[in-house]
């Protein structure tokens, strides 16, 4: 399972990604849409967040280990005006995110009552099949 933000200058999507058996695909995506409704009511755990900032932190010198890496995460940097020191500012700016922040940005960018809905499965093991379409 995963989740991310597709980032451009406009609005972009909010995605999350997920495999699981057909019998526990309801549950699956219910479960998804109250995290994403959790995440802009309460605050996320201090544990949570450390862990978050950690991995991220962490795994970014990764994200330019190569020199095409590297060419593309900088030229990402331009096109948002980040800054040619935005790399070395970005272990400050993740560590300086807060519990409150995450419900702000959840708030102002999750929003699951206008989710799409993708399903690849057997739609009638999955509960999906009504015999008609949902719209």
């Amino acid at each position: 399972m995963g989740s991310f933000f597709d980032a451009r200058k406009y609005p972009g999507s909010f995605q999350v990604v997920l495999q699981t058996k057909n019998a526990s695909a309801r549950e699956a995506i219910a479960l998804v849409f109250q995290e994403m409704e959790k995440m802009g009511a309460e605050p996320v755990s201090e544990e949570e967040l450390s862990r978050a900032k950690k991995y991220l932190t962490g795994s970014f010198p990764l994200r330019l280990d190569t020199q095409g890496k590297l060419a593309g995460f900088l030229t990402l940097v331009e096109y948002f005006g980040l800054g040619l020191d935005y790399p070395e500012r970005y272990p400050s700016l993740i560590n300086a995110v807060t519990r409150e922040e995450v419900i702000r940005v959840a708030k102002t960018y999750l929003h699951p009552e206008k989710a799409i809905l993708i399903v690849v499965a057997n739609l009638k093991e999955a509960g999906f099949e009504t015999g008609k379409r949902e719209e």
